[in-house]
């Protein structure tokens, strides 16, 4: 079977989402957020004014959020401008699809449609269809259909073959930064929280419960008012530097599996206890190879493709009437 429509590169998925959406049916009526008309003609196709508005209202939000601060007029024009060059990639990949017609599985639409009728919101949409149930359904096939030829177009100008051992080794050595890992240690504590005699009252009464013999996990149970109570006091792994410097000073200095005195932090009083120690290490290549290997191709994907989109913008006549 074809590829499934859970697309694994998450470029893909993201494109092949609004790759066909000019052939998509049905447009979302939509607020000017700007006084602008913009009309595209991408060779020799006129995109409806209509078209870039709703785009403009999908990608208006997401300009504004990631702009927050700047003045308005750069934020409109930010936005136009981003719709303006999304809608020219999607209409020359819904062109490109037009061009090649690549072939797609016709039993994956199929039991994708299948898993598409069984939702809630498509019955609702086929009941209030009536007479056009039938009409609305194929509809719905020819955009499953376009989606995975889609892919498939996106897919075949991404395809690379994986990065050698000697590209991710070399990769590795030179950025032997990227791979340390800090001095960590595996603990547990008890907290009592707050200041002052009580806390302290608290934290004095499991110190004599550890020094009675009871095991540091029922202790903790027992006595730590800490979120990680319920789990013995485990803290896990704790890289230096990730904690309160009075509770990683004690922390850092104990010997395996020793245990401290009560000590006092912002939070309150603790007892700490350390299981294993980890010095400062640069993972070694066998350890990060895979993550290395798929990083490298996901670059070489993600470049493919932005030289494949070039490529289109390129031998494409684009047309920008703006007023």
């Amino acid at each position: 079977m074809g590829p499934e429509f859970r697309f694994v590169d998450p470029l893909i998925k993201k494109h092949v989402a609004t790759a066909t959406a000019f052939n998509d049916v049905g447009w979302v009526d939509s607020t000017n957020f700007c006084s602008i008309k913009m009309i595209l003609k991408i060779n020799g196709q006129e995109i409806p004014e209509q078209f870039f508005q709703q785009r403009l209202q999908e990608i208006f939000p997401e300009v504004q959020k990631r702009l927050a601060g700047k003045p308005p007029a750069i934020i409109n024009l930010t936005a136009q401008d981003e719709t303006r060059d999304r809608i020219i990639e999607e209409v020359l990949i819904d062109q490109e699809i037009d061009r090649v017609n690549p072939p797609a599985d016709e039993a994956l639409v199929q039991q994708e449609l299948k898993k598409m009728l069984k939702k809630q919101e498509t019955k609702r949409q086929l009941k209030a269809a009536g007479k056009d149930r039938d009409r609305l359904i194929e509809t719905m096939r020819k955009q499953l259909f376009r989606r995975l030829q889609a892919y498939e177009i996106m897919e075949a100008a991404m395809r690379q073959d994986a990065p050698s051992d000697e590209d991710a080794e070399a990769f590795h050595t030179k950025n032997a930064g990227f791979f340390k890992v800090a001095e960590q240690v595996r603990a547990s504590h008890i907290l009592a929280r707050g200041v002052g005699d009580s806390s302290k009252e608290k934290i004095g009464k499991a110190k004599a419960a550890l020094e009675s013999g009871k095991d540091f996990e029922t202790v903790a149970r027992e006595f730590s008012e800490d979120t990680s109570a319920n789990d013995g006091g485990t803290l896990g792994w704790v890289p230096r530097g990730q904690t309160v410097a009075p509770f990683e000073k004690v922390l850092f200095a104990l010997d395996v599996d020793g245990v401290s005195e009560p000590f006092e932090t912002q939070f309150g009083w603790h007892i700490a206890r350390l299981h294993e120690k980890q010095e400062s290490r640069t993972r070694p290549f066998e350890e990060v190879r895979e993550q290395i290997v798929m990083m490298l191709l996901r670059e070489r994907r993600n470049e493919a493709y932005r030289l494949f989109l070039e490529d289109l913008k390129e031998r494409a006549t684009i047309e920008v009437v703006q007023g």
